[in-house]
């Protein structure tokens, strides 16, 4: 939800919230791909099992293995998710630059040459959306901070990211037709099967 806000939305009050919807952006990635990891068993998303139940009791403390345990990397969640699950990322690629300007941006100084707010949309759609619908029926434009999604699916036509709409969304007041229209058409061929699907259709013609 952070991060789909941060990344939607110009702060008035607070110029750094691009940033901060790359840390929120691949906060989300990683505890999705952990929590994806969890359905097959909740300890394969510790790397130092053995080394951390190693001085417990001869029955397994589950409370000092959370206390001690520690979860594998970032980086390395994908080649994780994919022994254990058989799942890829998609877009593997931008799943390692999110990683990456994530660290940067945390650890050292923000570039200057970063579209923030687009990267973060398009990890959290190509990325991660995919990996939410197939595992938990989760919908990432359904996340957002706002009484409806309105504003974070202007965003997301405007920078032509394809997405799936909430089952009952209802336009009250911003101008997805308008927006849409001026799009390419291969984006729009592409979203409009989105919105059909879901019987929405009509919120794409003026």
């Amino acid at each position: 939800m952070q991060a789909n806000n941060h990344a939607a939305f110009n702060h008035l009050y607070n110029q750094d919230t691009d940033k901060m919807s790359v840390l929120n952006a691949a906060h989300a990635g990683e505890l999705t791909l952990k929590a994806i990891i969890a359905t097959e068993h909740p300890l394969l998303i510790f790397r130092n099992l053995f080394e951390a139940a190693s001085d417990l009791d001869a029955e397994f403390d589950m409370t000092a293995l959370l206390r001690k345990g520690q979860t594998h990397d970032y980086s390395k969640l994908p080649n994780v998710m994919w022994a254990c699950c058989q799942q890829a990322v998609p877009n593997l690629e931008l799943y390692k630059k999110i990683g990456k300007l994530r660290n940067q941006i945390q650890h050292f100084v923000a570039p200057n040459d970063s579209e923030y707010r687009s990267l973060s949309l398009r990890f959290i759609f190509e990325c991660i959306d995919p990996l939410l619908q197939r595992n938990f029926g989760i919908n990432a434009v359904e996340c957002h901070e706002d009484d409806t999604p309105e504003h974070l699916i202007i965003a997301l036509i405007e920078r032509e990211i394809l997405f799936h709409p909430p089952n009952d969304f209802e336009v009250c007041e911003y101008p997805i037709a308008e927006t849409f229209q001026h799009k390419s058409d291969g984006y729009k061929d592409s979203l409009r099967p989105h919105f059909a699907d879901k019987g929405l259709g009509h919120l794409l013609e003026m």
